[in-house]
């Protein structure tokens, strides 16, 4: 049995408990006002820390912390929320953003350096090979943070997502538990190119295929160029939202960036998509869709930027696949969803994104106040108007106070028109959180229990709300959320390179040349040459780990 937390109730309770993380202490020019660990493990406390109330520390520190960088227009030092956290802590921040495209790369030159900042915002993806350079921090839950000590006691399915293979629990969620999130890839339809067929949104790849065919074959933005109408498109294949991983659910193997998911059947067996009968179905009809005509002809090559802004300004997309109704650049075209498709088995399934977060704020042992950092993600998450401030923005522009059913003061998101956000200096409502908010990287998590209470009353029906929400009996699990063994993990790391490589070869050759028998044949033996076996075996050996802690 894994060791448990003690769970200590603090005398302060926030108007919600939810898990986040954010701050800490300790940077290069550190007073001997530090909580350090004596030989025994122990810990003794400084003069300029106070184990509970505020402001955490007497006296102001800085220190450094590597992040995210949410906006290239509002610096993170500069965002309201920093600030008024720096007033009631005492903490000050030197942030250190990193671009999120080369988060990976970044940390690993940090962590092979040993030049850690004394906290980290983001998530560690060698946390099986790194977790020995952060501190441990079971004993100062139990110490100084009551409000992470509560949470862990709701949402049990916590501890063991954070837990390193020693037991030890290295560091904290972040981001975004939203049930929009929980569903990323689907599929959306222009209405009014809908209408004009006659047609119903398809339940089944046959009827899918029937409405691109009624998309392709007639003048559906009626200016006069039959060709410029694209049926459907996408980017590439596994991935967030424009993917098609999701489509290969309707043949009973969704993708994902692991390839395997977890059966509904007992809900413990792995099962890698790419060698099942259902994915050689499926690369076979969207063979047929693009050899007829009926796919973007741009599918595995286009970038997200492209994708993004491939119908700004026109009307020529019928289906794409997103996360939402963005209509690839331009709003004013009406899309609606397509549920789930039922394939020619009669299968329809999709894999759901974890709930579960794993370590995503955590704490480099080179730091000299993890105490101090413990206590300021702890106070992130101790109060809902510190979490909206760091999740979703600025209270009077993103969100504002208003009364439930009940008559309780609850914070309440705010919507506006393009033009009404163009008129407060944002482009849009995003634009508007990622410059006041830390947004997905957000150290104060938006927990379930967070989004039961807040008021997201929209001017207009939340489609991609209902969206996830039709689509979630559907849903089966992929990998849990967890640390691996450093063999484990390493393992896999290696083997799932060539897997990735080669498998983007294979099916967008599949998609564009086609497929069959013989080649189909080839691929099988070449996924036993690249180790896919050993790789499902590993893929099990980590799922079970984690469903014995739970």
């Amino acid at each position: 049995m894994k060791k448990k937390l003690l769970l200590k109730r603090a005398a302060a309770v926030g108007l919600c408990v939810v898990l986040s993380a954010s701050l800490a202490a300790c940077g290069e020019k550190q007073q001997d006002t530090t909580v350090q660990a004596s030989a025994d493990g122990s810990t003794t406390v400084s003069d300029n820390f106070n184990p509970e109330g505020l402001p955490i520390l007497k006296e102001k520190e800085t220190f450094k912390i590597v992040v995210g960088q949410m906006s290239t227009e509002v610096a993170a030092g500069l965002k309201d929320c920093v600030k008024k956290a720096a007033e009631a802590t005492n903490i000050e921040i030197e942030w250190i953003e990193v671009p999120t495209s080369s988060w990976d790369e970044k940390l690993n030159i940090l962590f092979a350096s040993n030049e850690l900042p004394d906290a980290i915002i983001g998530n560690v993806k060698n946390m099986s090979q790194y977790y020995k350079q952060l501190t441990p921090l079971d004993d100062l839950i139990d110490d100084y943070a009551p409000h992470v000590s509560a949470f862990f006691e709701e949402r049990p399915d916590y501890p063991p997502a954070l837990r390193a293979v020693d037991g030890k629990i290295y560091g904290f969620p972040i981001g975004d538990e939203s049930t929009h999130n929980i569903i990323d890839s689907q599929m959306w339809v222009n209405s009014e190119w809908l209408k004009k067929t006659g047609l119903s949104i398809p339940k089944t790849t046959d009827e899918f295929k029937t409405l691109l065919e009624a998309f392709r074959d007639n003048d559906m933005n009626g200016n006069g160029d039959p060709n410029d109408e694209i049926p459907f498109s996408f980017t590439t294949t596994w991935g967030w939202s424009s993917t098609i991983e999701n489509v290969f659910g309707a043949f009973g193997v969704p993708e994902s960036d692991n390839h395997v998911f977890i059966s509904n059947k007992d809900n413990k067996t792995v099962v890698f998509s790419p060698e099942e009968e259902g994915y050689y179905k499926c690369l076979s009809w969207l063979h047929e869709l693009y050899q007829e005509g009926l796919m973007d002809q741009d599918v595995f090559v286009q970038s997200s930027d492209q994708y993004g802004s491939k119908n700004a300004g026109q009307d020529i997309i019928g289906v794409y696949m997103g996360y939402g109704t963005g209509g690839l650049g331009n709003e004013q075209i009406d899309y609606v969803s397509i549920p789930q498709l039922t394939g020619p088995d009669g299968d329809s399934i999709l894999t759901a994104n974890n709930v579960t977060k794993s370590v995503g704020f955590s704490i480099p042992a080179t730091c000299k106040n993890p105490a101090a950092m413990v206590r300021f993600y702890d106070y992130l998450n101790s109060d809902i108007e510190v979490v909206m401030q760091w999740n979703r923005g600025k209270e009077g522009v993103n969100w504002e106070w208003a009364q439930n059913d009940a008559g309780e003061k609850v914070p309440s998101l705010i919507y506006h028109t393009t033009e009404e956000w163009k008129a407060l200096g944002y482009d849009s409502m995003t634009d508007a959180k990622t410059r006041e908010s830390f947004a997905g990287w957000s150290p104060a998590l938006w927990s379930q229990k967070i989004e039961a209470t807040v008021l997201d009353i929209q001017p207009l029906p939340d489609k991609k709300l209902e969206a996830v929400k039709q689509d979630l009996p559907k849903a089966v699990k992929g990998l849990p959320a967890g640390t691996a063994t450093e063999e484990n993990a390493s393992k896999r790391a290696l083997i799932i390179t060539d897997l990735d490589n080669y498998l983007k070869k294979f099916i967008s050759d599949s998609v564009i040349n086609g497929i069959d028998d013989a080649k189909w044949q080839t691929h099988l033996n070449q996924l036993k040459n690249l180790g896919a076996d050993e790789y499902v075996k590993l893929c099990q050996e980590y799922t079970d780990s984690i469903i014995s802690q739970q």
